[in-house]
């Protein structure tokens, strides 16, 4: 974005968020993503962000396919890559070509949630042990890189607080209640009465138990912790 931006990326990085946030919002859409900064030999400071928009549903969801009609629904993805595109120019009143690069397929694939957040952590702590030799089942260390599915690359000096996050509908207290921000249609609904003839008041249960991974519940066998589709494309096993 331009010299103007390299003094002060930290503010700049917190307002797009806020109008990414914003927008999202708008369209009653999921606000949900992670991030990682990392700074390049050839290109500079700069930021990977994986974000969830809907679009065309996958054709092994069945039923989906059915009620998606391409004629009447809105093309978020669209949308957005052009929202995204115009962003740095609205802010810094120029043009600013190749600012934000906006990659995705117009129709969902899951499997490429787990391929893009992969490459997002190819900064990894190389010596970092996510289970010992002592009780694997080979009787080899298992480090994390062993578990991520893109080989390690410099992210390079990153001169900022915070080098990589989530946004907050990812965070401790949604997972404690069990879905992301925007899935509060998810939770379970109770309506009681206070008292016999009062107006009845509707109140959301938190689904049991709260959300936790594979991860945080000790599997570190690739095989168990991602789906069987990305396993099979990426091990051709």
């Amino acid at each position: 974005m331009g010299p103007e931006v390299e003094g002060d990326v930290p503010a700049f990085f917190a307002a797009f968020t806020k109008c990414l946030r914003d927008w999202l919002e708008q369209r009653d859409l999921p606000v949900a993503w992670v991030y990682a900064h990392e700074c390049g030999a050839r290109i500079g400071l700069h930021t990977h962000l994986n974000l969830y928009v809907p679009g065309v549903p996958p054709d092994d969801r069945p039923g989906l396919q059915k009620i998606y009609r391409p004629d009447v629904a809105p093309d978020y993805r669209g949308e957005f890559r052009a929202w995204a595109r115009g962003w740095p120019e609205r802010q810094v009143g120029r043009r600013t070509p190749r600012a934000i690069r906006v990659r995705g397929p117009k129709k969902e694939m899951p499997w490429l949630h787990w391929l893009t957040t992969s490459y997002l952590m190819k900064g990894y702590d190389r010596n970092a042990v996510v289970q010992s030799a002592r009780n694997s089942p080979d009787g080899l260390e298992v480090f994390l890189g062993d578990l991520i599915a893109w080989p390690w690359r410099d992210p390079g000096p990153v001169a900022l607080k915070q080098r990589v996050g989530a946004s907050r509908s990812l965070g401790p207290d949604r997972r404690a209640i069990g879905v992301p921000g925007g899935f509060d249609y998810l939770l379970e609904k109770r309506t009681v009465r206070l008292f016999p003839d009062s107006v009845p008041h509707t109140f959301v249960a938190r689904p049991k138990p709260a959300f936790r991974s594979k991860y945080e519940d000790g599997i570190r066998d690739v095989r168990r912790l991602y789906p069987a589709a990305f396993y099979e494309r990426i091990t051709r096993l």
